[in-house]
């Protein structure tokens, strides 16, 4: 996935004047492919692929008309061709056996591949079960599940939840932990105390009695501070989600993913951690 570049003008027209302008190619790889080639592609022969189209016209067509709109063809091709792939379970593994290694070369827990934990987006209360949003520092919030692998990176969000729901439901509720308590899913979490214990969950043990039950939960802590420390830097880079969000909940949930996209794509560009100005002041904590 490509991040967008963001181009700053110095105001000098002759500067402006030359940049050469850039044609994209147009051609469609669907238009070009044989009828073979075009169900391998796109599973489905050409007359099924164009009612597809024609079913999802008047949902896909974009209002504003421009140009550079992507035709209801081309997000259909798009779509489709995506669905048709999968990624290999070879590859999810050597993922997986990546991110083990790393959390264990750092803080010497086996079978780790990410941290759980979640926080609170503010909102408007909603006008329906509006009660259900009031979270346990009293005001209106989304309570947003997140996991984040050994480099920050953002491996699973849920925004389903209202600010009154337990980190542990937020969870619990969850495809991705139904997934993990059959064996679909491989690896193990760490989570903080709000988390059940679970042969897929680690937490920090309750009065640790022994030298080595001290040093791993001092592990534990140290490890989690990555999470800890990327909600601290989504808020202050998205002031939106540091303040109180104005949208309804679904579209405050939207936001709130789109924004980890987007902290995503900072984390493989490598971007510095400079946010510009500072967030404004907020009643509400990081």
């Amino acid at each position: 996935m490509n991040a967008l570049e963001f181009v700053e003008f110095n105001g000098e027209e002759e500067e402006r004047r030359s940049v050469p302008r850039v044609f994209r190619d147009r051609t469609r790889p669907y238009e070009t492919l044989t009828d073979a080639e075009f169900r391998k592609d796109y599973r489905f022969s050409r007359p099924v692929f164009f009612r597809i189209c024609e079913m999802l016209y008047e949902d896909l067509l974009h209002p504003s008309g421009r140009a550079s709109d992507l035709p209801v063809a081309d997000q259909v091709a798009l779509a489709i061709h995506l669905l048709g792939r999968n990624v290999m379970q070879a590859d999810c593994a050597r993922i997986a056996r990546k991110l083990k290694g790393d959390f264990f070369r750092k803080y010497g827990i086996p079978g780790i591949v990410g941290i759980i934990d979640c926080t609170h987006i503010p909102i408007i209360g909603p006008s329906e079960n509006e009660e259900d949003y009031v979270n346990r520092k009293n005001y209106h919030s989304l309570n947003v599940g997140v996991i984040v692998d050994f480099d920050g990176k953002i491996r699973w969000v849920s925004t389903n939840w209202p600010g009154s729901a337990h980190d542990s439901r937020v969870f619990k509720s969850s495809l991705l932990y139904a997934q993990l308590k059959r064996g679909a899913v491989k690896g193990c979490l760490l989570g903080d105390s709000a988390y059940a214990l679970e042969s897929f969950l680690l937490k920090p043990l309750n009065g640790p009695r022994t030298p080595k039950e001290e040093k791993y939960n001092k592990a534990v802590c140290k490890a989690r501070s990555i999470i800890e420390r990327n909600f601290g830097i989504i808020k202050r880079r998205f002031h939106i989600l540091h303040g109180q969000c104005r949208y309804k909940p679904v579209k405050a949930g939207n936001i709130t993913v789109a924004c980890c996209v987007l902290r995503n794509i900072a984390i493989d560009a490598k971007e510095t951690n400079n946010y510009g100005r500072p967030p404004p002041p907020s009643k509400f904590p990081l």
